[in-house]
């Protein structure tokens, strides 16, 4: 197997981990919606752990009865997570003239000078840090 099919089944490997994930998460939701609109106020910690274990243990079924349903949420949700699944591991793209450099300067970028750009022989000189101190003497004795 060569690189290139490596890194595809590791990127497809992840898209279907992060799918299953948000997908358990999705579920999980639903089924809290549907402990609160059944029990109302009587619900325990006790029964949201017994109600979403279940939910766990016949997972087919209860993906079968929403889709059956025609749920909203569940396709809706579903629809989306898959989608954001494939995005979110998409990957970098290296965007082009987004570079400060001299080449593409504007108004506002930044980059760090250069000592040719900052001693440029009129307006700063390059000295010795004893050179401007015997200069700075001479000036207060005059």
């Amino acid at each position: 197997m060569n690189d290139t099919a490596k890194a595809i089944l590791k990127k497809l490997i992840w898209i279907l981990i992060t799918f299953i994930f948000l997908e358990a998460i999705l579920l999980m939701a639903l089924e809290a919606l549907f402990i609160l609109s059944e029990y109302k106020l009587d619900i325990t910690g006790d029964l949201v752990i017994q109600e979403i274990s279940a939910m766990f243990q016949n997972l087919p079924t209860v993906i079968q009865s929403y889709w059956q349903e025609k749920n909203p949420f569940f396709i809706l949700g579903t629809a989306a997570i898959f989608i954001y699944s494939f995005v979110l591991h998409k990957g970098k793209s290296k965007k082009e003239g987004w570079d400060t450099e001299n080449k593409n300067a504007y108004h506002g970028s930044a980059r760090w000078g250069t000592s040719t750009d900052i001693f440029d022989k009129k307006n700063f000189q390059k000295q010795s840090k004893r050179g401007i101190q015997s200069e700075f003497m001479k000036s207060v004795k005059q």
